[in-house]
């Protein structure tokens, strides 16, 4: 019963990202924190060039957080491509 209505709201939020002019949501840290349990160890799942990525659910869709290392700041355009 929950898969079933986890395939609606995700069909919902598809829905109404292809009716809107909107592509791609932005979260606040508290939200992004949260889902990645404050950027726990056990949700780590690399290390880019960048800085760490993390495993984490936004929206009931599994993502990947990509953080920027503060001493990387000269690649922040390129850093902003691949996001």
């Amino acid at each position: 019963m929950k898969a079933i209505q986890e395939v609606g709201e995700r069909k919902k939020a598809m829905d109404a990202l292809t009716c809107s002019e909107i592509r791609y949501r932005k979260y606040p840290i508290k939200e992004i924190e949260v889902a990645t349990d404050y950027f726990s160890n056990s949700l780590k799942i690399g290390e880019g060039g960048y800085g760490p990525v993390y495993k984490a659910f936004l929206d009931h869709t599994p993502v990947a957080i990509k953080v920027l290392r503060s001493e990387m700041s000269q690649g922040n355009k390129q850093f902003q491509r691949e996001v």
